[in-house]
């Protein structure tokens, strides 16, 4: 047994055979080998190119579960996404456009933010909602555009962390199975959209899953973002300080990886590879 391209393969049949695997969340590509699946809740060993729709190929990323370090500064620069010119200060001023307009939200967020970036405040600004720090002039958002290869997950994560608290209605709720946010694609926002892209795809190449893509509104686009992956739910719920155990798939990860761990025990002696998996995160790719 051994890892291909993040499956998990019990031998090679062909390989000089390419095949790819089209999943909802990533396109794999390996050799034709016999792949771990899970189908009807029961784990199999299926030929790289008989793998039909319904089943979920068993991922493994090389890295431990970790509550990753979200960065307040990185999320700060974040919430500078939406600014706009005051000529009557003579500088930019940054807002949460299209916030939510219930006060149980506004006094949640606002206090995540108080507690997390003490200097930064929420302050209702006739009929939007503007963020306030004590500077004479607002930082661009374009002094954090870096290159993402030297990044890590946690500074990814900071970016969705923050559309989570604007856009995502997370702060006043327990966070159980998904997270759905539409970011409004307008103005200021709008010069973003490619790199907002790039950054979920990175946390995709960490084996972070978010699901995106753009809808249209009345008179404006939206980019609509979707979120399943247990591991960044449990980071999120830590990060509200709710009881992670009360996220639901990551109960149901926990009990699939002993499974997975139970099930390849009766196969192989190979106590390394065990390890391997033991120490590692799993993911289940839907095709």
């Amino acid at each position: 047994m051994r890892i291909i391209n993040t499956c998990i393969v019990q031998r090679v049949l062909d390989s000089e055979k390419s095949t790819i695997i089209h999943c909802v969340e990533d396109t794999l590509r390996i050799p034709l080998a016999e792949v771990l699946v899970r189908r009807k809740r029961d784990l199999h060993w299926m030929n790289s190119n008989e793998i039909w729709d319904g089943m979920q190929v068993v991922t493994h990323h090389d890295r431990p579960f970790m509550l990753a370090h979200i960065q307040p500064d990185e999320v700060a620069k974040w919430m500078s996404l939406y600014q706009e010119f005051d000529e009557t200060v003579g500088f930019m001023k940054t807002y949460f456009y299209k916030f939510s307009k219930q006060e149980s939200v506004f006094s949640c967020v606002q206090w995540i933010i108080q507690e997390q970036v003490a200097w930064y405040a929420l302050v209702r600004d006739g009929r939007f909602v503007q963020l306030r720090w004590p500077q004479v002039e607002y930082p661009s958002i374009d002094v954090f555009k870096v290159n993402l290869t030297h990044q890590w997950i946690g500074w990814a994560l900071s970016f969705l962390w923050w559309v989570c608290l604007a856009y995502g209605g997370i702060a006043h709720k327990d966070i159980q199975d998904h997270i759905h946010v539409t970011v409004p694609m307008i103005w200021s926002i709008t010069t973003h959209h490619d790199y907002i892209l790039a950054v979920i795809h990175m946390l995709q190449q960490h084996g972070m899953y978010v699901h995106i893509q753009a809808q249209d509104q009345s008179f404006w686009q939206s980019l609509q973002i979707r979120i399943t992956d247990w591991e960044i739910l449990t980071i999120f719920a830590h990060r509200l300080e709710h009881d992670i155990h009360t996220v639901m798939r990551k109960k149901t990860y926990e009990s699939i990886k002993k499974k997975v761990l139970h099930w390849l025990g009766k196969q192989t002696l190979d106590a390394a590879f065990l390890d391997t998996i033991e120490f590692s995160v799993l993911k289940l790719l839907k095709k």
